[in-house]
């Protein structure tokens, strides 16, 4: 019977030993990032807890089941400032002017800053309110006036603090 060598093992043992354990060892890994939460690679995204496999979402989405979701946060600007120069001025009250005499067009989001009573519309009322604003002569805290320099987002926003914010959801890609 021919004796067993007991030494040190062979290049190839150890070769084939220093594999079996960064396998091990990558597997391991693998587990504990999808016991953890999410495991990504590339565009492909698995998500633990959730049947989902295979979707991924554009740069700035985050993958949330099957759509793709992400904020977007835009300056809210005072109602009368409809130059959105962060400032009160008569160059507000010139641009609902020069809008009410069409020869300049605003923006929905202007619009809604040129609308000072809240009514609706933005109209001479309002130009003459914001007028009377800028020059000091208000009728009192309870008049139509009452809402010029106040926060306000343009629709579909919702304010918090000084800022607008917009979820935006759409379809996440199939891979």
């Amino acid at each position: 019977m021919k004796k067993k060598h007991v030494g040190r093992p062979s290049n190839k043992e150890l070769r084939e030993k220093k594999n079996k354990l960064i396998l091990t060892v990558a597997i391991s890994v693998v587990f504990v990032l999808l016991v953890v939460g999410v495991f990504e690679t590339g565009s492909i995204s698995i998500l633990m807890g959730d049947s989902v496999t295979g979707y991924s979402c554009e740069d700035g989405y985050q993958l949330k089941g099957d759509k793709c979701t992400k904020t977007v946060r835009e300056r809210a600007y005072k109602i009368g400032d409809v130059s959105k120069d962060k400032r009160l001025n008569v160059s507000d009250f010139e641009m609902i002017q020069r809008y009410l005499a069409e020869y300049i067009n605003l923006d929905d989001y202007q619009i809604l800053l040129a609308d000072v009573n809240k009514d609706g519309v933005a109209n001479m009322i309002d130009a003459t309110l914001l007028q009377k604003y800028l020059s000091g002569m208000t009728s009192g805290s309870m008049s139509s006036e009452q809402y010029i320099g106040e926060p306000i987002c343009p629709n579909g926003y919702r304010l918090n603090g000084a800022y607008c914010y917009m979820d935006i959801t759409i379809d996440a890609m199939r891979e």
